[in-house]
């Protein structure tokens, strides 16, 4: 294997670990739970309050958010990579549309059609009693 392809797989690599790292440090970050526990967690809020969650593949998730008519929406997102480089990819199954973005971040409010001061994440109080115990 040339040098090049070897850095290339290795920047890939470190490129992943820090967008999975990033999520999973996200205060909505709620972890492996089924669709219908994080349903339960935002069910009754306000439009936009979302989790972000594990999904069934390597590199998947969603996340689960309270759209402006009430309704509750599991969107898949995942990390992917191709000639572009790598990214996160909000994977649309009925139409041509997709939304790209770099940082997790910007890609939240595109996923949930609205303004970035409009998401709400809902934080998981698990995980920060679980920081607390352990300080």
């Amino acid at each position: 294997m040339s040098n090049l392809k070897t850095c290339n797989i290795e920047a890939g690599y470190d490129w992943i670990t820090k967008k999975q790292d990033q999520i999973k440090n996200h205060p909505a970050w709620h972890g492996n739970i089924p669709a219908r526990e994080a349903e339960n967690f935002v069910k009754g809020k306000g439009p936009f309050t979302y989790i972000l969650r594990s999904g069934e593949k390597e590199r998947s998730y969603f996340i689960t958010f309270v759209q402006n008519d009430q309704l509750i929406k599991h969107q898949y997102f995942s990390l992917e990579y191709d000639r572009k480089g790598w990214y996160y990819r909000n994977g649309e199954v009925q139409g041509p549309l997709e939304a790209i973005a770099e940082y997790i971040n910007e890609l939240v409010p595109i996923m949930m059609h609205c303004q970035a001061q409009d998401c709400k994440l809902l934080e998981n109080s698990s995980l920060w009693k679980d920081i607390e115990v352990a300080n």
